[in-house]
């Protein structure tokens, strides 16, 4: 399994070390065929960044796959994003 060139992920969970790069709940696009997480940015915006801590084929799945108003929202912005913040904003538009 990898994570295939314009997959957008979200990253779940910590994995073993916290890194300011790659934060919990944030939103990245993949910048190439990989089994390990490589973004086209990350959040201090550098477009060679990689973590081999996130990798596709992770059986505790650390990550999920961005839903379509978070892939929006990455395309908005240019750049990586908190999915929390987005999702507060959907369901208050909801109720």
């Amino acid at each position: 399994m990898k994570f295939i060139k314009g997959d957008y992920i979200v990253l779940l969970s910590e994995q073993y070390i916290k890194d300011d790069c790659f934060p919990t709940n944030f939103c990245f696009k993949q910048r190439e065929d990989n089994k390990q997480l490589t973004t086209e940015l990350d959040c201090r915006e550098s477009d060679t960044n990689g973590w081999l801590v996130y990798m596709a084929d992770s059986s505790r799945e650390p990550w999920r796959y961005a839903i379509q108003q978070e892939i929006n929202e990455y395309n908005r912005l240019g750049k990586p994003f908190d999915v929390t913040k987005l999702n507060k904003e959907i369901l208050y538009e909801i109720y």
